[in-house]
């Protein structure tokens, strides 16, 4: 019989957009900021919007708010999510 290997789940932040187009503005602006990530479809649990998501370390939850608030960039939420 094999090991089942769970798979852990950790808090994330999940930035949530109305337009494609301002989910690869900021997938654009933070890889030039070296501000790690990655784009993702929306999970379930979070409705509307554009299907696409951008999610980060929680440890990096103030820096990415700060950094889209200096950059204008336009997003619809910011929220953690456990996955």
């Amino acid at each position: 019989m094999s090991a089942i290997r769970s798979l852990g789940k950790s808090l994330k932040v999940v930035v949530v957009f109305n337009s494609p187009t301002h989910a690869f503005a900021l997938e654009s602006a933070c890889k030039k900021a070296n501000i790690q990530g990655r784009l993702l479809p929306v999970p379930v649990e979070l409705t509307g919007g554009c299907g696409i998501g951008w999610t980060s370390k929680i440890e990096d939850k103030a820096k990415l708010e700060t950094f889209i608030q200096e950059k204008n960039l336009k997003i619809k939420q910011l929220v953690e999510l456990e996955f």
